[in-house]
């Protein structure tokens, strides 16, 4: 709670900003006003994965504390292949934004599938 507390305000000033950020710091002669938009749109999305990488680091190591290390090799067997089709489908529609799409949907999803596994391992 603290984590997603601290993470999720910054996260929304980025996100709204974005476009104004990379305009102000980017823009200048080859870096275009279509380029920004496309940029802001990446960044958008993969600025959503930050929130849960900060709350899979603390998975990750609850689940190194509790020895239950063998959901790791599967979860990250379902990241590459999620990340693989989703990169693929995501790019075809969206575009490079996609990608960063993507990435946040895997992130949420090895999030709570790590989250359901660990709830249910026996002890």
């Amino acid at each position: 709670a603290i984590i997603l507390a601290v993470t999720l305000p910054v996260i929304g000033f980025l996100v709204m900003f974005s476009e104004p950020l990379i305009r102000l710091f980017f823009e200048r002669g080859q870096f275009t006003g279509a380029a920004t938009g496309v940029v802001a749109t990446v960044q958008r999305y993969s600025l959503m994965t930050i929130p849960p990488a900060m709350v899979m680091a603390l998975v990750l190591r609850l689940i190194s504390s509790m020895k239950a290390n063998h959901l790791l090799l599967r979860a990250a067997l379902l990241s590459v292949i999620l990340n693989l089709v989703l990169d693929l489908l995501l790019t075809r529609w969206m575009g490079v934004a996609g990608i960063g799409l993507a990435a946040a949907m895997v992130q949420i999803t090895t999030l709570i599938y790590l989250w359901r596994r660990l709830v249910n391992q026996p002890y």
